[in-house]
């Protein structure tokens, strides 16, 4: 009783000051990591360390990731770059300037083996990559496509992106599979600890009372938010 916990859901309550959870499904909240931070990471947190496993990178292989500064993109990326270290992958990004640059708040850009500014009007490089972490679907996905080598793997989020990038890379004989995250108080505390142990950056863009619910999602449509925007239940 009494006890900080967070944990992810998706029987609803996100918009509630109380819910009824699983038990199994929750997590303490370390002391150090305020409940702001505990309400941005369910979801992004959980994705992103599933995503990762899910995606089964191989040593050596080169990974191409866009939206990496996103919600679940800006743990992810961080994620990926200890796999750098450990396991001697490559990571190209796909991302504007603007979200380029901040980056640097997060990795070591020296590090990435490259960028594709998605906003030139031009074809990315064809950079024979072994792995595509797509974040956004549709479109931007599809044009993802043409840095991957015959063969390449391709992991989605959202899934609904799934058929619509199996048809565009047909050609290639792309292996294309969705990803949807799954409920895990084990996962939940382990990104608590990222955290915690400032192992992994959470950037919070900004928080909203939930009386003004609105002006964040306008906020959140928008698509140029920086790591995740809160939302805050009053006492």
């Amino acid at each position: 009783m009494g006890d900080r916990v967070a944990a992810l859901t998706f029987t609803g309550g996100g918009y509630a000051q109380y819910v009824a959870v699983d038990a199994k499904l929750l997590a303490k909240v370390p002391d150090n990591v305020s409940l702001e931070q505990a309400g941005a990471l369910p979801c992004i947190g959980q994705t992103a360390l599933q995503f990762v496993d899910f995606a089964d990178i191989k040593t050596g292989e080169h990974v191409v990731i866009n939206a990496p500064a996103g919600g679940v993109g800006h743990l992810l990326i961080q994620l990926l770059m200890n796999k750098v270290a450990q396991d001697n992958i490559k990571v190209t990004v796909i991302c504007s300037p603007e979200k380029y640059a901040k980056l640097d708040e997060l990795i070591d850009v020296s590090k990435l083996a490259g960028w594709i500014d998605y906003t030139k009007d031009e074809d990315f490089p064809d950079l024979q990559a072994d792995v595509l972490l797509d974040l956004v679907g549709d479109e931007a996905g599809v044009r993802a496509l043409s840095v991957l080598k015959t063969g390449a793997r391709v992991n989605v989020l959202p899934t609904i992106w799934v058929d619509k990038l199996k048809e565009a890379g047909q050609q290639k004989d792309l292996a294309v599979a969705g990803y949807k995250a799954q409920r895990s108080g084990q996962d939940m505390a382990r990104v608590l600890q990222e955290v915690a142990d400032g192992k992994l950056t959470l950037k919070i863009q900004k928080t909203y009372p939930l009386s003004e619910v609105v002006a964040a999602h306008h906020e959140l449509q928008k698509g140029d938010a920086f790591g995740k925007i809160v939302l805050a239940a009053a006492e």
